[in-house]
């Protein structure tokens, strides 16, 4: 799974400010957080929303462009 963004992509990044990166959330993530999903709770601190980049491939492309969150 792709965990570091090429060149072309970086220059997108900086040059534009956001890039698009197709499926890079594991769908396991993704449906976790669907069922832990609650009208109306405040979910702001919720593992399985903080999963969705923590746990998966997005957070080392994340530091890498922007450093530590």
């Amino acid at each position: 799974m792709k965990t570091q963004l090429n060149d072309d992509e970086k220059r997108a990044f900086y040059r534009d400010g956001f890039i698009v990166l197709q499926d890079i959330v594991p769908e396991e993530l993704i449906a976790t957080s669907q069922k832990r999903y609650k009208p109306g709770e405040d979910l702001t601190h919720a593992t399985e929303y903080t999963d969705l980049i923590n746990k998966s491939p997005l957070a080392p492309i994340l530091h890498e462009v922007m450093g530590e969150f």
